[in-house]
């Protein structure tokens, strides 16, 4: 079957205000069956989710209170450019940005906004149908972006985010997922002032540094701001099922090989401050005693337990049709690569542990291994 792109269509904003997003669509779909194609498969490039809110005036220190793993964030400024800093004379904060490229998050001033571009004033009149709306009050925007390499990396119901139908089908989900990936915190002022600017002032007037470790705990026994509660509905659909991340198992590139064991060397040389082979020898011994203390298994039993984990997920991203190319060269070879591993294990097992008997066939490992040996066969 050969595959054509037919067309990109872009949904503006005042076609989706007229029609809903779900009229929109279904006008598109008409129109292109009855005078074009009757026949076509639908794929979403990118999707953007927002709300708009009035009664919380965002300010910097809300930049602050944001919880999100992205570290490309900005600002924005009374300009037309943007800016990292909002440290300006004469600028006025209108928002910020957390995230970047294939997921983020933007919050503004949309009635800044409207002045500055009347031609996007077409949203008053939507706003003007809810009884609450003060038209002397301003209106914040928080609106979430979502493009294919995102949606298409998010299962929910072992269904990738990628199809058009199951995508409109879990918009409410969507929403959901935004809200805990970028998460506003219920922080005060002087704990966010704090997180800010890095430090902590005594009494005394004396300032000590805010360890990361520090404000890692303060967001871990944080409470979700009251707004995330609010908005926490899309449409008025309550969050119906979670959404998982999927990344690639591993990779066949000996790259990584080369990375992490240069990461190995560096964080001993960090450690010990140097490379001897007596040091590489107290590092294994650590991280031996460490595994057993941690997770009640050798290291070997670990890492093959783990790797054997990882490379399962393989038929669930097949079934998904989610293999990248290295994924789908280690697809291809299942049966090749268990053999293999299967050989090895004595002989790791001696080489590692120096045992008379290669393994015990009670072993957690070996029973977890022949389990899954049973499994790909």
């Amino acid at each position: 079957m050969i595959k054509i792109h037919f067309a990109k269509l872009s949904f503006v904003p005042l076609f989706l205000q007229r029609f809903g997003y779900l009229g929109a669509v279904q006008k598109i779909n008409q129109f292109l069956k009855e005078n074009i194609i009757s026949a076509y498969q639908i794929k979403i490039s990118e999707i953007h989710l927002h709300c708009d809110v009035q009664g919380y005036t965002f300010s910097v220190l809300d930049f602050y209170r944001i919880k999100s793993r992205s570290r490309n964030n900005r600002y924005y400024n009374d300009d037309n450019s943007s800016t990292d800093s909002f440290y300006q004379n004469g600028r006025k904060f209108q928002g910020f940005m957390r995230g970047g490229g294939d997921y983020l998050m933007r919050v503004y001033n949309k009635t800044k906004e409207i002045k500055k571009f009347p031609n996007k004033s077409f949203i008053e009149t939507l706003w003007k149908t809810n009884p609450h709306y003060d038209s002397s009050k301003e209106v914040f925007r928080i609106e979430f972006q979502l493009r294919r390499e995102k949606l298409k990396n998010m299962v929910i119901n072992d269904e990738v985010l990628d199809g058009f139908e199951v995508i409109l089908n879990n918009l409410n989900n969507i929403w959901s997922r935004c809200l805990e990936d970028f998460s506003l915190r219920d922080f005060d002022d002087k704990n966010t002032l704090e997180i800010m600017l890095g430090y902590k002032t005594a009494k005394d007037g004396s300032k000590f540094p805010l360890e990361s470790e520090t404000v890692r705990k303060r967001f871990q026994r944080s409470e979700i701001h009251p707004l995330w509660h609010t908005i926490k509905t899309f449409n008025g659909h309550v969050k119906t099922d979670v959404i998982e991340t999927f990344k690639k198992p591993f990779t066949t590139d000996f790259l990584y090989v080369h990375n992490a064991f240069k990461a190995f060397l560096s964080t001993t040389l960090s450690h010990y401050g140097n490379v001897l082979p007596s040091t590489i020898c107290d590092a294994m011994n650590k991280v031996e005693e460490y595994t057993n203390f941690k997770h009640e298994r050798t290291v070997i039993q670990d890492v093959y337990s783990k790797r054997l984990d990882r490379f399962n997920r393989l038929d669930r991203f097949n079934r998904l049709e989610i293999l990248g190319k290295d994924d789908e060269i280690l697809y291809e070879q299942k049966h090749t690569f268990v053999n293999r591993v299967f050989d090895h294990i004595e002989q790791s097992y001696d080489h590692m542990y120096h045992c008379d008997v290669a393994y015990d066939s009670n072993d957690y490992f070996i029973k977890k291994f022949q389990k899954f040996l049973g499994e790909a066969v």
